[in-house]
This record gives C-alpha cells, structure tokens and sequence, in this order.
C-alpha cells in the first residue's frame, strides 16, 4: 500500500535537502513510490498526473504538510465527487 506521508520527507532544489538523483539511494526510493502510485491508480482508473496536482495543492493548502486524513485519497475509499474529478480521460 502506498504511504503518500512518505514523499514529505523529499524536498528539491533545497540545499542540504535530501538527494533524489537518480543515482542516490533516495532517487531510488522516490522512484519506487511514484511506480506503486501510478501502479495502484491506473487500475482504479485515476489519472495520475490529475491526482498528483491534486496532492501537491492539498499539501501546498495544508502548509506544506500531507492531509491529515489520507483515506480520501486512496481509490478505495474516495468519494464519488472525487473519483469523477480525478478519473482519467477514456
């Protein structure tokens, strides 16, 4: 199961921020969470460029911090408003 808290840890461009290079050990952990996001969204029909600016500007409105309730953002447990919002073209 994905754990978007896990991508609030990664800031870029900031020195003294934690490397995501594709060469660094954090690249890699980044890159493996985008692929199980996109993994779990695809098949529950979400879009996943559509959800991630969702995500950003949630977390942007929450003071830089992930939501509190995460469930809302799981394809599982989402509402219907949401999922038509974010669900992709096709």
């Amino acid at each position: 199961m994905f754990d978007d808290t896990a991508a609030a840890d990664i800031r870029l461009g900031d020195r003294g921020a934690t490397d995501v290079g594709s060469d660094s050990a954090a690249g890699a952990k980044l890159a493996a969470l985008m692929y199980s996001v996109a993994g779990t969204l695809n098949p529950n029909g979400i879009d996943v460029p559509r959800r991630l600016d969702a995500w950003l500007a949630a977390c942007a409105a929450n003071g830089g911090e992930p939501p509190d309730d995460l469930a809302p953002w799981l394809p599982w447990s989402m509402d219907d408003a949401r999922r038509r919002a974010l669900a992709a073209p096709g």
